[in-house]
């Protein structure tokens, strides 16, 4: 939820019974500033919690690009962040495009991860991830939310990819 902070966060953790999370920012906000404040709250939150939370990257892809890595490599080289979001619905980015895979690049150098959130429409759709996926054999790569309503797709792709992990969050719904 965009409006919960640290202590509702930890909140709802000990209510559900959760003993590890990857925390991340709910949307890449437009500027470094801002995304770099974001992180640092993070950053502060995980480490008041060593071994149960862990931050996640989510930057905005359409920024320079020495802005991008400058920062993706800050929360993971100073932070100890495990990953970085692609955040395809929010920025209107698609995987397979120019900003989509600088996203895999600077992932790939840092290594880490790369979260791809899928589902919600054209930018979301999984199929846009079959190049990311071939060009970065190397590189881990988790389909969040099971593809949405592409689920299908999303199980080709990863029964294809060694690299693919779903990450089954809004998947099949009851």
């Amino acid at each position: 939820d965009v409006a919960t902070d640290e202590a509702q966060l930890m909140d709802a953790c000990r209510r559900h019974g959760v003993s590890g999370a990857l925390i991340q920012p709910f949307i890449c906000r437009p500027s470094i500033p801002e995304t770099r404040g974001i992180h640092d709250r993070i950053h502060a939150l995980c480490r008041s919690h060593p071994g149960a939370l862990y931050g996640m990257a989510s930057i905005n892809p359409y920024l320079p690009e020495e802005e991008y890595f400058a920062e993706a490599s800050r929360c993971v080289r100073s932070l100890g962040f495990r990953g970085v979001k692609l955040a395809t619905t929010a920025h209107g980015v698609k995987p397979s495009g120019r900003a989509g895979m600088r996203v895999f690049e600077a992932a790939r150098a840092l290594g880490v991860a790369v979260m791809v959130h899928t589902g919600g429409g054209d930018f979301g759709n999984p199929a846009h991830l079959s190049a990311p996926l071939r060009a970065f054999p190397d590189l881990s790569v988790i389909i969040a939310h099971g593809g949405g309503d592409q689920q299908e797709l999303t199980m080709e792709l990863a029964a294809r990819h060694d690299n693919a992990t779903v990450e089954p969050s809004w998947g099949a719904r009851g």
